[in-house]
C-alpha cells in the first residue's frame, strides 16, 4: 500500500450536490500561497476494511488544474459539469472565488463513497531533447539486465 504525505496547504470542505446536474461541485480553500497547477484532483471508490480507508481509484478520471496562483481567504469551486472558468467574489464573505469546471457529461459524485482525492503533483522530469546513444557497456550494465541493442525511439 502507498501512502502520499498529507496536504496541510488545503482547507477541503468537501462534495456539494452529489449528483445534482449543473450544480455537483468540490470546494475548498488555500491555507497558503500556492499555484493550483501543483495539484490535480483523481476520483476512487473509498471502502473501509478492518477500519482502514482504502481508495481504488479510477481509470483515466482525473482533473488537472489551470496554472494560477490563489492566497487565502479565496474559494475554489470545482464544478463537475461543462462550463467557462470564471473568477468572482463569495456573496457573503465578498472572498475571491475561482469557479472551475471540470466539463464531464455525467454527476460524478452520485454515492458516497465515490470520492474525489486532491493530489499534490511533487515533482516531473521531462525527456532529453535528444535520446542518449547506449554503448556496449550500458547494454551489459546489471542495472539495465538488457538482453537485445536498445535503439532511442
Amino acid at each position: 500500500m502507498t501512502f502520499l504525505p498529507p496536504i496541510f496547504e488545503l482547507d477541503y470542505w468537501g462534495v456539494y450536490d452529489r449528483g445534482v446536474p449543473n450544480k455537483e461541485r468540490i470546494i475548498f480553500k488555500p491555507l497558503v500561497r500556492l499555484n493550483l497547477t501543483s495539484f490535480m484532483v483523481v476520483t476512487g471508490v473509498q471502502t473501509s476494511e478492518n477500519g482502514v480507508n482504502t481508495l481504488q481509484p479510477f481509470y483515466d478520471n482525473a482533473f488537472w488544474f489551470p496554472d494560477v496562483a490563489i492566497d487565502p481567504p479565496t474559494w475554489v469551486f470545482i464544478f463537475t459539469g461543462p462550463g467557462t472558468p470564471t473568477v468572482s467574489f463569495e456573496k457573503y464573505t465578498g472572498a475571491p472565488l475561482h469557479i472551475l469546471y471540470w466539463g464531464r457529461k455525467t454527476t460524478i459524485f452520485t454515492t458516497p463513497n465515490i470520492v474525489p482525492v486532491i493530489i499534490r503533483n511533487d515533482g516531473m522530469l521531462f525527456p532529453p531533447s535528444t535520446a542518449r546513444q547506449l554503448t556496449e557497456a550500458d547494454l551489459t550494465s546489471p542495472q539495465l539486465h538488457l538482453t537485445s541493442p536498445l535503439k532511442p525511439l
